[in-house]
């Protein structure tokens, strides 16, 4: 985030005033008057006499440019600079994070001084715009929605900020956390901000930056009791193909390398139901380009995209998937290249370095897909745990009325009964089919708020990844058979920059206020409000246990899964 620019006002408490120079000074040159300006400097603020007469003497640019690391300097950012010396970005983004030091960041000219203590404690560039983002509290402001796009809104929706927190944890290691990505889907903000909530009391082991609506204006109350899912693109995968490189952020778009803004990966529209419509490109929303630039800036090795489902049957914790990317291709080419160069200078023959290439590139490949498949299966497992620690903890009795359902068979009779043996025959077979349903739905129960996960199957049959990720063995289908498939959080966006993203899916698509002890949820049930916010705290405490703690995926399961 730039700084605010600087406005023309009166002289205060020493400060130069912002105005055009005198036509006197104009053509004054500016090397030696400089050094003289410099040399005769008194230590400290100058008056407003002062900076009057050297504006008379050598033009209000100059000035501007020459007393800058005077006039920048305040209370506050003498505070910070203090405070920051020698620290960790991660603690000079907690101090930021600070009331007294956002509320300072309001005024332009303490803004002004602030951003200029941070770009010396903080070098890095992209750490320096994290903390410019963590002082405003926000990372930009959301598109706004009319009536006249919208016509079944109650009333237009203006432009909304696009709140942004963080929390320093006991390591560097970083995780993000948004929610809001659908804006049907209020349960998973609810949750976000019970888990902001729950950081606050407890210091995750990550340190964490979280996005509680990353789409706000879809969330708005103005579209009524559920909310608007998506506006014509399915918001979860608009993102860049996976073999496309960002060059640059400007202007509210993501570049290429050249400067030519980047485009959506082929993806199916939303339609008005929330589904998939026909596939077509589209352009990156603005609000995921600065879900783009957060990452690439933040790098968090953890993502946690907090979601929601209105199947009940389809909520809990789910791990995308490690694959050999593109990027990662490219890189273990550009590796193999490398060293038959060198062969190249040791008197080795064309077809030798062509032969070592592709030896190498098969063994990188291979090491590759053994590092995805152990990351994978520790992302599996700390998935699991977090289930096991929401089943533990959601624990309201009403939550156990809910209804699930069951798929029909799949095999219809060849032909229709038609004696009495036959129709006993098939009388039986229904009245078995409607057991076993009947039985399943008690299994499911026994979970009800992370029925997806299976863990009412037991242990080696619980599910942790989407169907639509796996193919026969366990093993996970090709990213490009998966990548515009329904289900995939980020559009596969995460895991290609090899971070861990994990989804989590709180059931029904309804706000806690809508909780009154009376109205039956979608699928049916009656859930008293009390309850609800257990499960929407077990979630936000479950994430905050094992998806922000310390533990691998193999010990936090073995922790949290109950002894048989």
């Amino acid at each position: 985030m730039d700084a605010a620019p600087r406005r023309a006002r009166e002289p205060r408490d020493g400060h130069v005033v912002t105005g055009p120079r005198p036509p006197s000074a104009r053509n004054e040159p500016g090397t030696g008057t400089g050094r003289t300006l410099g040399a005769g400097l008194a230590p400290g603020r100058p008056t407003a006499a002062q900076a009057l007469r050297l504006q008379r003497t050598i033009g209000n640019q100059r000035v501007q440019r020459l007393l800058r690391p005077v006039l920048q300097r305040t209370p506050l950012s003498d505070e910070l600079a203090k405070a920051a010396a020698g620290q960790p970005p991660s603690a000079i983004f907690a101090l930021v994070g600070q009331k007294r030091f956002k509320d300072g960041a309001l005024d332009a000219t303490e803004l002004a001084a602030l951003t200029a203590v941070l770009r010396t404690a903080l070098p890095s560039s992209d750490d320096h715009w994290m903390a410019l983002k963590i002082l405003s509290g926000r990372l930009g402001m959301s598109g706004g929605v009319t009536k006249a796009e919208a016509p079944t809104l109650a009333a237009d929706i203006a432009p909304q900020p696009i709140v942004v927190h963080f929390i320093k944890g006991r390591s560097d290691e970083r995780a993000l956390v948004i929610a809001g990505v659908h804006g049907s889907e209020r349960q998973g903000i609810e949750v976000a901000q019970a888990l902001l909530a729950t950081l606050q009391k407890q210091q995750p082991h990550y340190s964490v930056v979280v996005v509680p609506s990353l789409f706000p204006q879809h969330a708005d109350a103005a579209w009524g009791e559920e909310g608007q899912r998506q506006r014509g693109t399915q918001t979860n995968r608009n993102f860049p193909r996976l073999d496309a490189t960002v060059g640059s952020y400007s202007g509210g778009k993501a570049l290429d390398p050249s400067g030519k803004e980047l485009k959506a990966a082929p993806a199916p529209t939303a339609t008005a139901s929330g589904g998939d419509g026909p596939v077509k490109v589209s352009p990156i929303l603005a609000e995921n380009v600065m879900l783009m630039e957060l990452i690439d800036r933040f790098r968090p090795s953890r993502i946690i995209s907090i979601h929601g489902t209105k199947d009940t049957s389809a909520s809990g914790v789910f791990a995308d998937p490690h694959f050999t990317s593109p990027a990662k291709t490219k890189a273990m080419e550009a590796v193999a290249a490398f060293s038959a160069s060198l062969a190249a200078l040791g008197g080795m023959s064309a077809a030798g370095q062509r032969a070592l290439m592709k030896q190498m590139i098969k063994t990188l490949t291979q090491a590759s897909e053994q590092a995805d498949t152990a990351r994978t299966r520790n992302d599996v497992d700390l998935a699991l745990a977090t289930a096991y620690a929401i089943q533990s903890r959601a624990t309201g009795a009403s939550l156990k009325g809910r209804p699930f359902t069951v798929a029909a068979p799949r095999k219809k009779p060849a032909k229709e009964p038609t004696t009495d043996e036959e129709k006993k025959a098939a009388e039986k077979a229904r009245q078995a089919e409607a057991a076993k349903a009947a039985a399943l739905v008690a299994k499911k129960q026994t979970s009800p708020s992370v029925t997806g996960n299976r863990l009412y199957e037991g242990v080696g049959k619980e599910n942790a990844t989407w169907r639509e990720d796996m193919g026969p063995g366990g093993k996970p289908k090709p990213w490009k058979e998966r990548a515009n498939k329904k289900g995939v959080s980020l559009g596969l966006y995460g895991p290609a920059k090899d971070i861990s993203v994990f989804t989590v899916e709180p059931p029904v698509n309804r706000a806690l206020d809508q909780y009154d002890g009376t109205k039956a949820e979608p699928g049916g049930s009656v859930v008293s409000k009390a309850d609800r916010e257990s499960e929407l705290k077990a979630y936000a405490d479950a994430v905050a246990l094992v998806l922000l703690g310390p533990d691998s995926g193999a010990a936090a399961l073995a922790a949290q899964r109950p002894t048989p």
